[in-house]
């Protein structure tokens, strides 16, 4: 493969879309509408599991109150041990003065008259444990009941009672998430092949003397697959700038509201739109050039 022939492909490809303007407009125009609903579907689910799973990880929490007189090496060895568990996504300490500081903020009327000292008789430490299932609580829960420093009475572990139907809710979420995106990169599958074939349908005659000249089948469908890619290429900068525009607007209307922000979101859609635009707009090219290459 020479440079001068590389050239040749990329001028004959960038011409081509000169001569068959409206054409090319038409297919581009297409491939926005196609991506604008991709990457509406995409935003939509990112932000419902991101939603979802928040509302897990503040449900899927153990309380582990510790014994009063937890010494610095039991609550370490609790750490390291609950650490190496499988499903164990995040701990927290709270030692006796942060209980109580948080007791007084939440509920200021229920230690009013009490000294640090007797309000410390009858609060304990306590690890707080973010988990990701059902199987993961109980085998932290179980964990838990042997482990020396951890309270003893059935009180001292207390599990959210929500944690299994929110661990179940994300779940459903993320199921219905992957088959809603199959669906409409499907639907953008069917639309782009469709663009590009009315690019190829107004240059079938091109096509066709080119052939009979003796030029091979590569050499023609080359200029054609570098078309599709620059009209991808052109569609997802167009459609990742709209999104951006109009996704940051939203976020700024909505802020009581917790969604990912622009920057969270946009770098894996442009992976998705330029992979799915290109993909599409190279293989879609060489795939319908084929009836035309039959002469």
């Amino acid at each position: 493969m020479t440079i001068s022939k590389i050239a040749y492909w990329f001028y004959d490809a960038i011409s081509g879309m000169k001569k068959n303007k409206k054409n090319i407009l038409i297919s581009i125009g297409t491939m926005i509408a196609t991506m604008l609903i991709v990457a509406i579907a995409f935003i939509i689910v990112q932000n419902a599991t991101f939603i979802i799973n928040k509302e897990k990880d503040q449900a899927s929490k153990i309380t582990a109150y510790l014994v009063s007189n937890v010494t610095e090496d039991q609550l370490e060895k609790i750490k390291q041990r609950l650490l190496v568990m499988d499903g164990v996504k995040e701990i927290v300490y709270t030692s006796k003065k942060e209980a109580i500081e948080w007791a007084r903020e939440e509920n200021p009327l229920l230690l009013k008259g009490y000294t640090d000292e007797v309000i410390e008789t009858f609060l304990s430490p306590y690890y707080t444990i973010t988990f990701d299932s059902v199987k993961a609580e109980k085998q932290i829960v179980s964990e838990l009941r042997q482990m020396e420093g951890v309270g003893k009475e059935e009180e001292d572990i207390k599990v959210t009672e929500s944690a299994a139907k929110a661990i179940k809710k994300a779940k459903t979420v993320q199921v219905i998430s992957i088959t809603l995106l199959i669906l409409v990169v499907e639907l953008s599958i069917l639309l782009i092949m469709n663009s590009t074939k009315l690019m190829l349908y107004a240059k079938r005659k091109e096509i066709s003397i080119m052939k009979y000249v003796g030029a091979t089948d590569g050499f023609i469908k080359v200029p054609f697959i570098i078309q599709g890619i620059i009209v991808a290429l052109i569609a997802a900068i167009a459609t990742m700038i709209i999104i951006s525009v109009v996704y940051d607007f939203i976020v700024s209307k909505i802020a009581d509201y917790s969604l990912l922000s622009c920057s969270e979101v946009m770098f894996e859609l442009a992976l998705i739109l330029l992979a799915v635009g290109t993909g599409i707009g190279a293989i879609g090219s060489s795939v319908s050039m084929n009836k035309y290459l039959d002469v």
